[in-house]
């Protein structure tokens, strides 16, 4: 193998790789499939000669840029007919691709590399039949002449050295054969790691394709991603995503406008789904309201709590546990505690203009009386999508809640029995912070088996996406470190832990508008890996993430449909498989 055959081999491999890699990007640029296969179809069509430039090689030992300016020329009277040929032969795997999106993720993973290395042994089918037929042609080199005359093979034989052996490969050309050849599974390899969508265990799908502003959820019932989502305008959408697409099983339309971003779910034992609202309805406790206060024209909100399953909720949801004024500030987090449940909520009191914090603990289902085990005051003012609160079990099932102010600070709630500690985690954010008040916001918990609360949050002064480890299950001092680069165009990050108690996390890469998958390698999260779910447009949302059993990540997350009118809302479900 001569150095100029080899990089000529090494061009001719990059071909097709190129050409794919770059359909890719073009899908991707332009959010439409169909471009990035058109593209690819005409970058095919017009480079096709480019595969004859090895052999070629071979045969007239030419180097890299003489032997494609003299494939080019003999290939000048078969292009056209040669694009045919591969416009028709690129049908079939552009069709065995279209089956393929359509396909399971496990059923894609497989075929699509058996896919690849066919493509790519036509090409060195292609490549050994020109070699072949050169071989046999007495007119070659000059089959494009008009004047010429046929090679005397017996001529050609005499002319060849006797009694000489073939000279061994020398090491260098040994080494460079061996180097065109791995180079293009390298950078092919390189790509699928590096590109927009990740490694081709990634699958998506969009979920509701006119998704509400407020904050969705996706839980693992029975082993299957169930996704709460609020509606467009009000109510809510219960999906379960055993395939494609999700199956809606429940919908919900309360009467507030303000319900459908007041939600929390949990996933129970026993295969059923926890779902906490708050909503506005006429239920006896609201009716003892309005008769109390009969000047207010709005009845308050009431905080509801039930059980639902893959076949779908119950049409009554049960008597208010509590009651709420009517505002942005009501929200809910709910965590399963065997048969009973634990609340986190952030509501305005009935009749005051005052904010509060509770944490309320269900010891039985159905609820209509809870414990409140903790309760504080909070500031009133908050943004339309504000979730600044989450809840959590530890070891022995003790409540771990956290609650984010609109002043920027962070306070964790744990409780050991009925008794229950405040510490706070983060200070008050000064007046000149980069992230507006009204910016989405939320924080998330998650306990390890070492019984220490990792915390997730977005820092208000820089945006950054943030980590918070605990270093005593009480969280009476912690380490930080930073998830992703300062910015406003940063939502809060998402926790969950694997099958092994290793978290992962969900975030945004707002340099590159792409939502990602952080999966910290110890416990510390100071080794880690990330991985590209997929692109997303406008404003960044609060993601969530769920796992199986299997160790698989369910990523739930929102961004802008570039391809339809007005731009809905689109609500994506990203799998990863490890």
């Amino acid at each position: 193998v001569r150095p100029g055959a080899a990089a000529v081999a090494v061009l001719a491999l990059l071909v097709p790789a190129a050409i794919a890699a770059g359909g890719v990007l073009v899908a991707d640029a332009t959010g439409r499939l169909w471009a990035g296969v058109l593209g690819g179809v005409v970058a095919a069509m017009l480079t096709c000669w480019a595969l004859v430039a090895w052999p070629l090689s071979v045969l007239e030992r030419g180097g890299p840029l003489r032997t494609l300016a003299r494939t080019w020329t003999l290939t000048r009277h078969r292009r056209g007919y040669s694009s045919w040929n591969v416009l028709v032969s690129l049908a079939v795997p552009a069709g065995v691709g279209a089956v393929l999106w359509a396909v399971s993720s496990g059923a894609r993973v497989v075929l699509f590399p058996v896919l690849v290395a066919a493509v790519a042994a036509l090409a060195i089918v292609l490549q050994a039949a020109v070699l072949a037929v050169a071989a046999l042609n007495q007119w070659y080199p000059t089959a494009w002449l008009r004047h010429g005359r046929p090679i005397d093979l017996a001529e050609a034989a005499a002319n060849l050295p006797a009694g000489r052996s073939r000279p061994a490969n020398r090491p260098r050309s040994a080494a460079l054969g061996a180097l065109a050849l791995v180079i293009p599974v390298v950078l092919y390899g390189g790509y699928l790691f590096a590109g927009p969508y990740g490694p081709p265990a990634v699958s998506d799908q969009v979920v509701d394709g006119k998704v509400g502003l407020g904050r969705s959820t996706v839980q693992m019932v029975g082993g299957v991603p169930v996704v709460l989502s609020p509606g467009r305008y009000e109510g809510f959408f219960l999906r379960t995503c055993a395939g494609r697409p999700c199956r809606a099983i429940a919908e919900s339309e309360p009467e507030s406008d303000y319900a459908e971003q007041r939600m929390g779910a949990a996933a129970a034992p026993g295969g059923s789904l926890l779902v906490a609202a708050w909503r506005a309805d006429d239920s006896k406790e609201l009716a003892r309201y309005a008769t109390r206060y009969p000047d207010r024209t709005v009845l308050p909100l009431g905080l509801h709590l039930f059980s639902c399953t893959v076949q779908g909720c119950p049409a009554d949801s049960g008597p208010a546990i509590a009651v709420a004024g009517v505002s942005l500030l009501a929200s809910v987090d709910v965590a399963a505690t065997g048969t009973g449940a634990l609340l986190a909520t952030v509501s305005e009191r009935p009749h005051e203009e005052v904010g509060e914090v509770r944490l309320l603990h269900c010891t039985r289902l159905p609820c209509t009386r809870p414990e409140t085990l903790f309760t504080d005051k909070v500031d009133t003012r908050t943004g339309p999508f504000l979730k600044a609160v989450a809840v959590t079990t530890g070891r022995n099932g003790r409540p771990v809640a956290v609650f984010g102010r609109p002043d920027g600070t962070i306070s964790i709630v744990t409780c050991v029995g009925t008794s229950c500690r405040k510490t706070q985690l983060v200070g008050r954010t000064p007046g000149d912070s980069l992230v507006p008040l009204w910016w989405p916001d939320a924080v998330d918990v998650a306990v390890p088996p070492d019984d220490r609360p990792l915390i997730t949050y977005r820092d208000r002064q820089t945006g950054s996406a943030r980590l918070l480890r605990c270093r005593t299950p009480d969280c009476t001092a912690t380490d930080s470190i930073d998830l992703s680069p300062a910015g406003v165009r940063q939502a809060a990050p998402a926790i969950a832990l694997d099958p092994d108690g290793r978290a992962l996390i969900a975030a945004h890469d707002a340099e590159h508008a792409t939502v990602v998958l952080i999966r910290c390698k110890n416990a510390a999260c100071t080794s880690r890996e990330q991985t590209t779910l997929g692109s997303f447009i406008g404003a960044p949302s609060v993601p969530d993430l769920a796992v199986d059993g299997n160790g698989r990540a369910h990523v739930l997350w929102t961004s802008l449909a570039s391809n339809r009118p007005l731009n809905p809302l689109e609500l994506h479900l990203s799998e990863l498989e490890f």
